[in-house]
């Protein structure tokens, strides 16, 4: 992870294991804690980041992945820049707080400083509920097609955002 990336305060590194019961309670209620484990969670360009609160307690967890998305040609140099945003959650009592968005800026600090400003372009994306788009519509990303189900969670939308490489 570079060192020159400042967060937010409350936000810091953490490790997989360390989302696991965020994203099960918050995310995948109704699957097992197996299901919560991603595959892409112990590669080594991925990144979670934690929220704590004053207690210490993450309350807010997000993780980014290098995968190009769905449908993307492997031969297109820019699937290399790609970014996919997953697992993503605040404990529903701190909702509402700019808990989110902060991750999610230090998620867009991260890929946009791994982008190679050779190619000037990534990509940042995520398969997002369908009830979170307004969300990221205002963090400056795109909804791209249709919306779909990914049983056993629900309705979707895939959302991305260009990164333009430092």
């Amino acid at each position: 992870m570079p060192e020159h990336i400042q967060y937010d305060p409350a936000i810091e590194p953490i490790k997989a294991a360390d989302c696991l019961l965020l994203r099960h309670r918050v995310l995948r209620p109704n699957q097992t804690l197996a299901d919560c484990h991603y595959p892409l969670d112990e590669a080594i360009a991925t990144l979670h980041l934690g929220y704590r609160d004053a207690a210490g307690r993450v309350i807010g967890i997000a993780s980014v992945f290098h995968e190009a998305p769905p449908d993307s040609d492997p031969l297109d140099s820019g699937s290399e820049q790609a970014w996919r945003i997953r697992g993503m959650a605040v404990e529903p009592e701190a909702q509402g707080r700019g808990i989110g968005a902060a991750l999610l800026a230090g998620l867009i600090a991260y890929t946009t400083a791994q982008t190679d400003s050779q190619s000037d372009e990534g990509l940042l994306w995520c398969n997002g509920r369908s009830t979170v788009e307004p969300f990221y519509l205002a963090q400056g990303f795109e909804r791209v097609g249709d919306i779909f189900d990914l049983p056993p969670i629900g309705p979707h939308v895939l959302l991305q955002r260009r990164l333009i490489g430092r």
